[in-house]
């Protein structure tokens, strides 16, 4: 058990001359034993007041740090604040312990079990003697027991986020203060203990943590000449601090300016020097830290598309209770894939995935709105009226907190991340801003606040950090497409500051982000290839055909063919689902061997996003084998298929088979040259109503797509449009049964067309042909003469052309039953592939 392991006790000591009595080695002072256990004396003063003499005062102060740097590494001094930075592999650590023990309710009982697992889990840094890791433990638990005993409504969450800052705070100083310190006396040598000097306004968890250093052995002083801080709370009546009022003194805030200290260590940190004019009564000066507030890790990521959706709590180093600290995405996605298609259809893709978390969710498309703000005018316009020209940071900040000018949402952890993040963009503005002057920072700090109240209140409505649940947390996205100004960009800082994850995305240049962000210290580049003018942001998903390996390389096939992208389905279960056709470009061996597969058999196949992507075939076949045997065998094959249409006939529609009024009477069926879906719906002519719903919706989808797409040869005029529209809502019922009985990843429904003669495609065969095969439908056409039929109306780009040995002219379908196999075919697969 902790309470009977060896451990320094620590015994508070009074002084007459504490500045002087704090060098005097411990083993000189009166009081230490050393031992197994040993007994060290230390100083622990609490000063408030300056006395009459406010230059002496901070002489002696002065004079002080000068002697106390004199021991390196034994001596910290802290100035208004002890910085916190959690180390996310500690922080999963701790996380880890509390959400495997079972420590709900936490009161004093448990102390004992947390520190034994926070120290079975690495929790605390390694010491280098026992003596002092026990030390710590013991020190850890009676501070936590005080924090207990003294937190009014103290709870679970308020335990944890005590835990998590003093572990944090404890391996972050220990390790370099305790290294020089070894109570072991060899020869005579003076035994020195740590020395801590806290300078100015001091929060509640520092107060712990400096009793929680005399008790391990440190002496510490606190200094804060207006008052005493929470140490009148937690230590009223002095038990482990002495308390040194200046009786009559002045009771003036310490400026540290006018101390001048010299920086020993990096937990030293001198505040910015204050431009502010000597005249002001009121001092705006000191640096400006909240607690309770977000804290952003950046990350990096190797796939940033994927990621950037990913939910905070699948993510390394997230906590959300009993402080938020949010591992945050923050990309500039510069450039262009070396496919355009791809590149725009991956944006499309994850925009609609975005919008899925509604308010969480915002995109801007080269610019962020600015709207003017009277209230905020009014509110900040004294501030501006008494800055000097070239005003300090934390000047501004407190000048506009003490205005109220920063909302108000009611959740403290909110409004603290609120000044802590706009604190440090305008501190980066003033550091990277040429010229910059009192009247570029009131532009910049009025258009940040506009955009803030924006924004702000309804992005983080609904994102519940503190959330305790194994559901999934996402935090606020922000997507920024196109060309961006200086503003903007330290708006995207300030919101991934706020726990948002930015992704900006830019197909030419990054020159604003090079400019103030150079170093990647908020966000991270990632070149594409290549680049390429802006667009607009895509609105709808492009029509990419999918090459495979065979096509692209002509060799190691075999294996690719059957590389299946297996997947066990309910029948029907996508069928509400939009469909998306990735036409495969295909050898005609290939073409074979993937007529009869199923669409999930094939390459490319996948279900995303809502989206069912099927892998089908468009292809003509010219002309036939010099073998006519091998070439019947083959149609045979390709007709031999179930849910089949067969044409033997062109055309197979005819044009006009309907009056120009019924065509005409669809163009109020027409909005902005698309098809108004409600006004179709109410149409005499729409006769679909008794299909699936999902279905009339993915069909009058493919008719819009076939009115943008440029996939005909013929002009997209308005008489052409309504013949589109037209020739869709007259489909023969044969071709509705096949749609109707489409399950997209089982049998894909084929079109096989035999055209022997000149007869060419009419404009309804054409779009039928075009139709179907955006549906997802397989379509081969054979013309043994060679002719052009399906040529004239559809642009090649959509279908391939596999040109056989020879051509025959009036060739006649033979009896396909009385067709023998080829018992030796005339090359095999792998002859024919490299011919």
């Amino acid at each position: 058990m902790i309470s009977v392991r060896k451990h320094i006790n620590s015994s508070l000591k009074t002084s007459n001359n504490v500045f002087q009595d704090i060098f005097t080695p411990i083993n000189q002072r009166l009081g230490f034993i050393n031992g197994p256990s040993p007994i060290v004396p230390i100083y622990f003063y609490r000063f408030v007041g300056m006395g009459n003499n406010e230059a002496s005062y901070y002489e002696e102060l002065r004079n002080l740090d000068e002697n106390l740097l004199y021991f390196n590494n034994l001596y910290f001094k802290f100035i208004s604040e002890i910085p916190l930075d959690n180390d996310p592999s500690l922080v999963d650590k701790i996380q880890f312990v509390w959400n495997r023990s079972h420590l709900d309710p936490f009161d004093n009982s448990k102390i004992e079990i947390l520190i034994s697992l926070l120290a079975g889990n690495g929790c605390f840094p390694l010491a280098n003697n026992s003596l002092l890791s026990s030390s710590i433990e013991e020190s850890f638990s009676n501070t936590l027991s005080l924090y207990i005993k003294k937190e009014p409504n103290v709870n679970l969450t308020k335990v944890k986020n005590f835990t998590l800052k003093l572990v944090n705070w404890i391996n972050v100083f220990l390790p370099k203060l305790l290294k020089d310190f070894n109570l072991k006396v060899e020869n005579g040598v003076d035994i020195i203990n740590p020395k801590i000097l806290y300078l100015g306004d001091i929060k509640k968890h520092e107060v712990y943590f400096l009793i929680f250093l005399s008790r391990i052995g440190c002496d510490v002083l606190y200094i804060n000449s207006p008052n005493d801080g929470d140490f009148s709370i937690i230590d009223k009546e002095c038990c482990y601090s002495n308390c040194k009022v200046a009786g009559t003194g002045v009771l003036g805030n310490l400026n540290i300016d006018k101390l001048n200290l010299r920086c020993l260590n990096l937990r030293c940190l001198p505040p910015e020097k204050s431009e502010k004019s000597e005249k002001s009564q009121k001092d705006f000066s000191s640096p400006l830290v909240l607690e309770n507030a977000i804290k952003s890790i950046y990350k990096t990521s190797n796939d940033i598309l994927k990621d950037f959706i990913l939910p905070l709590n699948k993510r390394s180093g997230f906590v959300g209770k009993p402080m938020p600290l949010i591992p945050v995405y923050f990309y500039r996605y510069i450039g262009i894939k070396a496919s355009e298609e791809e590149y725009y259809n991956d944006l499309y893709k994850l925009n609609l995935q975005l919008q899925k978390y509604g308010p969480l969710y915002l995109k801007f498309t080269n610019d962020i709105p600015v709207e003017t703000n009277a209230e905020l005018i009014i509110k900040t316009s004294e501030i501006w009226r008494t800055v000097p020209e070239k005003p300090a940071k934390n000047a501004i900040v407190n000048m506009l907190i003490d205005c109220k000018v920063f909302p108000d949402l009611r959740e403290e952890i909110i409004n603290s991340s609120i000044i802590n993040s706009f604190s440090k963009i305008l501190e980066l503005y003033i550091a990277k801003e040429l010229g910059v002057n009192n009247s570029k920072i009131k532009n910049f700090t009025l258009k940040i606040l506009i955009w803030l109240y924006k924004y702000i209140p309804n992005l983080f409505k609904k994102f519940d950090y503190l959330k305790n649940s194994n559901d999934e947390i996402f935090n606020p996205k922000i997507l920024y497409y196109g060309d961006i100004k200086k503003h903007e960009a330290y708006f995207l800082i300030f919101l991934s500051l706020m726990g948002c994850d930015i992704l900006y995305i830019n197909s030419k240049e990054d020159k604003i982000f090079e400019e103030i962000d150079k170093e990647e210290t908020f966000s991270r580049l990632l070149s594409l290839p290549q680049v390429s003018e802006l667009k607009e942001f895509p609105s709808e998903e492009i029509i990419v055909r999918h090459e495979t390996a065979a096509f692209k390389a002509h060799r190691e096939i075999g294996d690719i063919l059957y590389d299946e992208n297996d997947g066990i389905y309910r029948p029907w279960q996508f069928e509400a689902y939009k469909t998306h056709p990735l036409t495969l470009k295909t050898t005609y061996d290939e073409l074979k061997l993937l007529w009869k597969e199923e669409a999930r058999m094939r390459p490319g196949f996948k279900v995303e996003a809502g989206t069912v992507y099927i892998p089908n075939l468009f292809a003509k076949i010219s002309g036939t084998f010099n073998d006519l045997n091998q070439y019947w065998n083959d149609f045979k094959d390709f007709k031999n298929v179930e849910d089949l249409l067969f044409i033997s006939d062109i055309p197979y529609i005819l044009d006009n088979n309907y009056s120009r009024y019924d065509l005409y009477s669809l163009e109020y069926c027409f909005k902005n040259g698309m098809v108004d879906k409600e006004s179709l719906l109410s149409n005499r002519l729409y006769k679909f109503s008794y299909l699936k719903t999902p279905l009339q919706n993915g069909i009058i989808d493919k008719i819009n797509q076939l009115l943008k797409l440029s996939i005909f040869k013929n002009k997209m005029e308005t008489e052409f449009k309504l013949k589109i529209l037209m020739t869709v809502l007259s489909l023969n019922e044969n071709i509705l049964k096949l749609i109707q009985k489409f399950d997209y990843p089982f049998k894909i429904p084929k079109i096989l067309i035999y055209d022997n003669d000149k007869d060419i495609f009419s404009d309804s065969d054409s779009i039928v042909v075009a139709f179907l095969s955006l549906m997802g439908f397989d379509i081969a056409i054979f013309t043994p003469t060679g002719y052009n039929n399906i040529e004239q109306k559809i642009q090649d780009t959509y279908y391939d052309t596999h040109k056989l040995e020879n051509v025959n002219f009036d060739l006649q379908i033979p009896n396909l039953n009385s067709i023998r196999k080829n018992k030796e075919k005339s090359g095999s697969f792998w002859s024919n592939l490299f011919k």
